[in-house]
This record gives structure tokens, C-alpha cells and sequence, in this order.
């Protein structure tokens, strides 16, 4: 089996579980999965692109830590939370130094770490779990110039899925909104990533989703859509792990 095959069979069993929301905590701040382990490989620069050099190690296992983490918190297993809090903390030490081409770098990810631990000592969840979401993005942004299963595209779209959640929990109808035009704006970026396995019925169902985010004004509008938009991001990144390019 040479190397490609191996990183590939090893992400194929990433899984993603996001607990479930509790409402009635303050406002999150202002915006600024789990993957196996893959046999480490130092972060040389990220400027290559079309999948020559696999994903560096610990950047797939920081996203999982934080999933685990936005996961705890949101079911307010505060004390679980606290624990993989560590284990995420340890993970992030190996993150490479070298910025993405986005700009999203392990400082950034240092420094939301520190945020998302202030808000767990205080139990402040919907900021905890903004946090936590914050770092999947970094490091969805820090992944992209290698070789991976799952596109950034995709990764960052579950990104805006979570903050809907937290959004809707916190009945900011305000960050709903903002969140709602920004998968929009993504969805034409990666509707034909997903046709091209063949998805053509997910990409029409989760474009009409699209298209209902978008109209959505009142918190009370947005509620009945989160739950089926958080299903099809999971369909979508399925899709990526379970099929090949044609």
C-alpha cells in the first residue's frame, strides 16, 4: 500500500458528533473533524497545492480535539470538557508555524486556545463553543494547500453549520443572518465539488436549503432549518469520504 492510499484510507473514518444546544447563554463574540491520527509530517511551507504533500499530523488532530471539545460544552459536560481541553491544547504544541495562503497560522490558534479556556472556567458556553468552532476553521484554512479527502470548502461550511447552531441557541438572529449570506456566498464554490461525485440530488437539495437560509428574517424562521442543514453538511462530507472523482 504506498503512502497516498494510506492517508486516504486513514481519513475515510473521520466522524463528526455535535451535541446537542442549550439555549439562554450571553451572546458569543464576534466570529474573527474527528480524524485519525496520520503519520506525521513536518510543515515545510503551504504553497504547495494539488495534493503533492498529505496533511501534516496534527492538524487534522487539532480539529478533532476541538470537535470534541464544541461537542462537551455543548451538552454541558463541563468536566469532559475540561480534559479534552488538555488533550486539544497538547495537539495544538505540533501545529506547523508557517502560515496558510489565507493568512491562518498556530498563533492564531494559540490565542483562541487561550479564549476558549476562559470561557470554560467560567462555563460560558455559546462563547466556549464559538471558540472551539473558530479553531476548526483555522485549521480547515491551514489544511488546504495538501492533499486531503474532505475539500476546505467543505470543511468551512461545516464550520458556518456549527455556527448556526450556536447562533440559534443564542437566538442571535443578528449572527444567523450574517452566517446564512455567508454560506451562500461559499455554496457556488463548492456545489460543483459535489456534483462532480455524483451528488447532483444532494447539491439540489442543499442549494434549496440555501436558498431558505437566506430568506430566513426571524430566529423563528431559522429554527426549522438548522437541524436539516447540519444533516446534509454531514451528507456532503460523506459524499467526499465514500466516493472517488470520476
Amino acid at each position: 500500500m504506498n503512502h497516498h492510499t494510506s492517508i486516504h484510507l486513514a481519513l475515510l473514518g473521520i466522524s463528526v458528533f455535535v451535541g446537542a444546544l442549550l439555549a439562554g447563554c450571553a451572546d458569543p463574540p464576534p466570529e474573527p473533524v474527528r480524524a485519525r491520527v496520520m503519520e506525521p509530517s513536518r510543515f515545510q511551507s503551504p504553497v504547495v497545492r494539488g495534493g503533492l504533500l498529505p496533511v501534516p499530523a496534527e492538524i487534522p488532530l487539532t480539529e478533532q480535539r476541538a470537535l470534541a471539545v464544541f461537542q462537551s460544552v455543548g451538552n454541558r459536560r463541563w468536566t469532559t470538557a475540561n480534559s479534552e481541553f488538555q488533550t486539544l491544547s497538547d495537539a495544538a504544541r505540533g501545529l506547523p508555524t508557517a502560515p496558510a495562503p489565507s493568512g491562518a497560522n498556530s498563533a492564531q490558534v494559540h490565542q483562541a486556545l487561550q479564549n476558549l479556556s476562559d470561557a470554560i472556567t467560567v462555563h460560558d458556553a455559546i462563547s466556549a463553543m464559538n471558540y472551539a468552532n473558530n479553531i476548526t476553521r483555522l485549521t480547515a484554512e491551514m489544511a488546504d494547500p495538501y492533499r486531503k479527502v474532505i475539500p476546505t470548502e467543505a470543511k468551512i461550511m461545516a464550520f458556518y453549520e456549527r455556527r448556526l447552531e450556536v447562533s440559534l441557541a443564542s437566538a442571535n438572529v443578528g449572527q444567523l443572518k450574517d452566517t446564512a449570506t455567508s454560506m451562500g456566498a461559499l455554496w457556488p464554490r463548492l456545489r460543483p465539488l459535489v456534483t462532480a461525485r455524483d451528488g447532483e440530488k444532494l447539491a439540489s437539495t442543499f442549494g434549496e436549503t440555501i436558498s431558505h437560509l437566506l430568506a430566513a428574517q426571524q430566529v423563528s424562521e431559522f429554527e426549522p432549518l438548522v437541524e436539516p442543514t447540519k444533516l446534509q453538511v454531514w451528507d456532503i462530507q460523506e459524499l467526499f469520504r465514500t466516493t472517488e472523482m470520476p
